[in-house]
């Protein structure tokens, strides 16, 4: 077997891994719904039985509001193909996240070589917080392969030196993967502000950078603007999801003891049967001019709580925000027990990772492209939020530094073995 066949192979087997091990996941975990899944889950049938984005099943049937429709319309395409099934989510998710793989290899031969895409590739394969997110009717895989596709056109497509293409040509599927990025979660609508920062970092002029982030910026505001205008429509006002209220509110609770309490009473409130809890849950969606009053209140609560502490909202709260982002986990669809196993096993690729930027200290300008979705998920999350599940669409770069470090073990532990020549 030649090296490059048997390289082939390797790489095949290590994605056959990928695929087993998500499908594994994908058949084994819990298909109940709760809270936002179950929104999901209702506004992606009302799209796929015509009634539009709703949760209503009667007219007048009420504009959803809560959350942008982008993984309703996914989900929705699953149903549509394979019927009314969560686990068919789960093993559409499980491919998904094979594919991520992949494109993560990719990456990680174009920046450094093939040896390391290979171990790069094995992190990603056995990663197991986006393993375990596979069992989830959460948007966050779909989101970690659109992050990877954004970066591989960053770094491969739109910004290669000396590309033959246009360069606005080359630019546009950039701007329509942060557009589609947004319908999924407006959180992604600063990328190209992150994006003119980085091409600074990596060298580019302030005119090329700037021209670059403005045609990303534009084509993926022409493509969200549909649903700021529907919103306008309906509410009379650009509503991007919710008012933001119980975003600020949620995070002015996060090192609050009510707050641990607060989540216990709501878990504990909601029935037992899934049945119920599923229509119970629905019919709180069903006034989206409600949710949005409601949201206002706890808009002003979060505003409130700034006010009387702002040192500690501003400064303190975020630098203890960002640990618990990247160790941490608040799935609620499966065991306690695996979703923090989960987490804990985490811990261990995350210092590799560190181990690898060591590594390519001197290459971090170069690899700028690798941190844009890490450095704006950290940094908007740790103003708001705290739940670990919002970064995973930024770990895989950072688990491509991950097999830099096992690259260079293995490297070491083979010529500590004698097998490899100083």
């Amino acid at each position: 077997m030649t090296g490059r066949s048997s390289g082939r192979w390797l790489i095949w087997s290590l994605l056959g891994l990928a695929l087993l091990m998500r499908l594994t996941w994908a058949s084994l975990a819990s298909t109940q719904l709760w809270f936002d899944h179950i929104f999901t889950d209702a506004t992606a049938m009302g799209l796929l039985e015509g009634r539009g984005f709703t949760v209503s099943l009667t007219p007048p049937y009420d504009p959803a509001i809560f959350r942008t429709p982008g993984y309703s319309f996914f989900l929705a395409g699953i149903y549509g193909v394979f019927g009314h099934s969560v686990r068919a989510a789960f093993f559409a998710n499980a491919f998904i996240d094979t594919a991520s793989c992949y494109l993560l290899y990719r990456l990680a031969r174009q920046f450094l070589s093939p040896r390391v895409a290979l171990f790069a590739l094995f992190v990603a394969a056995t990663y197991p917080f986006t393993i375990y997110a596979v069992g989830s009717l959460s948007p966050e895989t779909l989101l970690v392969f659109l992050g990877l596709l954004f970066t591989t056109v960053v770094t491969e497509w739109s910004w290669t030196e000396g590309a033959k293409r246009p360069l606005g040509m080359a630019l546009w599927p950039a701007g329509i993967i942060v557009g589609v990025l947004a319908w999924i979660k407006p959180v992604f609508l600063p990328l190209p502000l992150f994006l003119f920062a980085f091409e600074l970092i990596r060298g580019r002029s302030l005119k090329s950078a700037l021209g670059r982030a403005v045609t990303v910026g534009t084509v993926a505001a022409v493509i969200f603007l549909p649903w700021v205008v529907r919103n306008f429509r309906e509410f009379g006002r650009p509503v991007l999801a919710g008012e933001m209220g119980l975003v600020v509110w949620h995070g002015t609770l996060d090192f609050e003891p009510e707050r641990d309490e607060m989540v216990k009473e709501r878990f504990a409130a909601a029935p037992k049967k899934s049945l119920d809890r599923y229509e119970a849950t629905r019919e709180v969606f069903a006034d989206s001019r409600l949710l949005l009053r409601r949201d206002r209140v706890f808009l002003d609560r979060g505003l409130a709580r700034i006010r009387e502490r702002p040192v500690k909202a501003a400064l303190w709260d975020p630098l203890r925000r960002i640990p618990r982002l990247w160790i941490s986990t608040t799935f609620v669809t499966g065991p306690a027990v695996i979703g923090w196993g989960a987490a804990v096993a985490c811990v261990g690729y995350l210092v590799l990772a560190f181990a690898g930027a060591w590594s390519l200290r001197g290459r971090l300008r170069d690899l700028a492209p690798l941190f844009i979705l890490p450095a704006l998920l950290t940094a908007v999350y740790a103003v708001f939020h705290v739940e670990a599940r919002y970064t995973l669409p930024a770990r895989p770069t950072l688990l491509l530094l991950a097999g830099v470090a096992l690259a260079v073990l293995g490297g070491w532990a083979l010529k500590r073995a004698g097998y490899l020549r100083e």
